[in-house]
Parts: C-alpha cells; structure tokens; sequence
C-alpha cells in the first residue's frame, strides 16, 4: 500500500509505524561494530595497495568470483528478476535494501546466522521510476529510504512500515542540475555523513571545505548516466529547498550505481554503458575530480544498474559479500559475491 502525507511529515527520525521489526530491534547495538578479520594479503589487495599509494586509473582484473559462483537471490522473489535496478546495505539493522524500477517496489532483506537471506517487508511504491534507494539515518530512522527517480530527476524520501505500508515524504526536484539525454538519466544515489565528509578532506565545487547545513547531517552523491559525473547536494531536512554543493567527474562517462562504504571509507560507483567497470573514489579531489583509488573490470555485459556492499565488520577469512543487481537479469538479478577482498586485508 502507498500512501501520500503531507509534505515535511516523513524524514529523518520519523516514526515508521506498526512496531519495529526484528532487524530495527538490534540498531543501536549493531551500529557501532567494528573489527574485521584481517587475514592474509590476496592479490587483489595487494592491487588494491598499489592503487591506493599511486591514485592508479589502470584497469584492474575483477579480485572476486563470478557467475555461477555467487549466491543468486532472485529466487526469492519472482519480481525481482525484471527491472531491478538498485540496493543498499543497512549495517545498523543488517537489511538490505533493493527496488525495482518497472512496477515501483522496494524490499528490505535480512540473512541469519546461517547466512540464509529471507524478504523480511515489500512496499509498493506505485508508478515511480526508481533507480537507486539509500538509508540516510540508518540507527535513527531505518525505515526512512530515499529513492532516486529517472527521468523526473528528483529524490523522494518514503517511509516504509515493519508492516510494508509506504508513506511518501518530501521530494526534492533535482532537475535543473540534471540533465537527461535520450533514455540516460540519473541512477545512482548515496548519502555520505558530514563525520566522513570532514575526515575525506570533502571540498566543494569552489574547493572550500563542506558539509551539511541544512538538516540532513551528510550529503547526497547523485550518478548520472548521462557524462557520468557525481552531482553533490545539501538537502532541507524540513522542506523541499536543498544546495548544489558541486559537480565532479568520474573516471567514466557513465555512473548507474553508488554505494557508500562506511566502514572503509570510500566511496563505490558501478560504471555502465560500454565499461562495467567498479570504480572506489575517496571524497577528495582534483581540479574537480573525485580522486580514484582503484577502477576494476568486471567481465561480460550484463546491464548492472545497483550495488551493495557488507561492511568490513563481516569480513571472514579476509573476503566480505559485494551485492550487485543486473536490471532484467532474471535468475541472476540479485547475486551475492561472497568474496569481495577490499577493506579486509588491512
């Protein structure tokens, strides 16, 4: 069910309504974990290493595995095997996030201690042609996502119950600084926290330093399909007004995806079109570039439009899951790399 509210009644720290569910109960206690197994260096850390020391744009071989080696997850649900098109890791609940553009839908899936992933709520989400979902306040508001809308260009905040019953909230028209071409729009959405904004040396469009002043207490990283650059915006937490904070460019024309990675620190972007290449920025730059620390080849064609990533605090035996979702992928439109090496040979 979709209801609309009045504008300014859903945003951080709202009320999601109908009890908290098993995965809220344990935020505050999950939230602040730490210490991943370090293991041994792979080869791909020790790429990864290099990259880091040097800013490389080299092309690196994919460090984990491949189909049909992954855990595939589109079995789960009949609908997620058409129009997937983003996700969202929530370490403070432990839910990921997916939506589904085509047939408006988003999901919050949990896995147990025997690594098993269960849908634990679905919400219809009407007509909206969602791309990208993130959670700005997970500890404080996990039901609270933001959703990236292609085409219309906007970001809209909805509220999801533990019963599945979606409120909109306010939307913020993004528009005028995002222009479309043809089909290629807007699909990639994180929110970064202004601790870690500090911490990444953030600067704006001017090169002076930023964070958040408007409410939200972080920013929003938008990826665009169309000349592949991260817009940067500053949202009003109790209205429809926000800040261009700035525009920078990544290292391919194309973004579709965007993930924050709290726990290391970094910023992941899928890049599309003719690279499927996964490119890890940190949040410095120059001469308005985000600098890149590493760019990897992930091999075939598969039109992968979303991420995930599992923090550092789940790395076993220096590996930890990387989700990624293939838009019309069917049985392989929701995968699980068990074995993502980064952050976890440190």
């Amino acid at each position: 069910m979709l209801v609309a509210c009045a504008p300014g009644s859903v945003g951080l720290g709202g009320d999601s309504g109908g009890g908290d569910t098993a995965a809220e109960s344990v935020a505050r206690d999950s939230a602040g974990e730490t210490g991943a197994d370090s293991g041994d260096d792979t080869a791909a850390d020790t790429a990864t290493d290099t990259a880091t020391d040097t800013g490389s744009s080299e092309l690196l071989p994919w460090p984990a595995s491949l189909p049909p080696a992954v855990t595939a997850l589109a079995g789960l649900e009949e609908d997620f095997e058409i129009s997937l098109s983003g996700a969202t890791w929530n370490a403070a609940t432990r839910e990921l996030w997916v939506v589904r553009g085509d047939g408006a839908t988003a999901w919050a899936l949990a896995r147990d201690g025997e690594g098993d992933w269960a849908i634990d709520r679905e919400a219809d989400l009407g007509s909206l042609d969602l791309e990208s979902v993130v959670v700005p306040d997970p500890v404080g508001a996990p039901g609270v996502i933001y959703l990236m809308v292609e085409h219309e260009e906007r970001i809209q905040a909805v509220e999801v119950s533990a019963s599945g019953v979606a409120t909109l909230g306010l939307s913020w028209d993004t528009s005028p600084y995002l222009p479309t071409s043809g089909s290629l729009g807007s699909e990639g959405l994180a929110f970064v926290p202004d601790a870690a904004l500090a911490a990444g040396g953030f600067v704006d469009g001017a090169g002076v330093e930023r964070t958040s002043r408007l409410g939200h207490d972080g920013l929003f990283f938008v990826g665009t399909q169309n000349g592949g650059a991260f817009h940067v915006f500053d949202l009003s937490d109790n209205g429809t007004d926000f800040e261009q904070v700035g525009e920078f460019q990544s290292a391919r024309d194309d973004l579709s995806g965007l993930e924050w990675d709290a726990s290391a620190g970094r910023l992941y972007a899928w890049h599309g079109g003719d690279h499927n290449d996964l490119g890890v920025y940190r949040l410095s730059s120059t001469s308005g570039t985000l600098d890149l620390e590493a760019i990897y080849d992930f091999p075939g064609d598969d039109n992968i439009e979303g991420l995930a990533l599992l923090g550092t605090e789940d790395c076993v035996d220096g590996k930890r899951p990387l989700v990624l979702t293939i838009d019309d992928g069917r049985e392989r439109a929701l995968d699980v790399y068990e074995d993502w090496p980064l952050g976890c040979g440190e």
